[in-house]
């Protein structure tokens, strides 16, 4: 029984990691984005991202329309590091903003359309590379179109 537990825990536990780097949507590289996000009920937020996908490590960047650094996070050696510069953004919305954009820079690239965390993802306008140039998060409490400007792949 232990063992049948064992591996219930391990298949589950693979059933949620990103797929191999070859498969990925968004190969390793710097991505820089336009970001609209339409909370229901307020006002569109517009700002520009930056992520940065290496083997071992992550980062995510947010600055404002006015080109201020809102929020920086890095992820390394199981250790993440928030810098937070503004203090309209809680650090919980920080963690699900990386989520998501995490999981969808990490998707697999067999799949244009899924949903993660209670949100539906639709992956579009794929280049030549096959990669998605538009990205669409629909929430129940909001929406976040995502353009990727430029990339840079390593």
């Amino acid at each position: 029984m232990r063992h049948l537990l064992f591996l219930v825990f391990l298949l589950l536990g693979c059933a949620h990691s990103p797929p191999p780097l070859a498969d990925r949507v968004f190969p390793l590289g710097t991505y820089h984005h336009h970001v609209t996000v339409r909370v229901h009920g307020d006002e569109s937020i517009e700002l520009q991202g930056a992520v940065q996908i290496e083997p071992e490590s992550w980062r995510l960047s947010a600055l404002s329309s006015a080109g201020t650094t809102l929020f920086r996070l890095t992820e390394s050696q199981g250790r993440t590091n928030v810098e937070n510069f503004h203090e309209g953004i809680s650090s919980d919305r920080i963690h699900t903003l990386n989520r998501w954009v995490k999981k969808f820079m990490t998707a697999d690239r067999r799949q244009n359309v899924f949903s993660y965390d209670g949100a539906e993802f639709s992956l579009n306008e794929l280049d030549e590379r096959k990669i998605p140039r538009a990205v669409h998060i629909r929430h129940p409490r909001m929406e976040i179109m995502v353009k990727v400007l430029a990339y840079r792949l390593l």
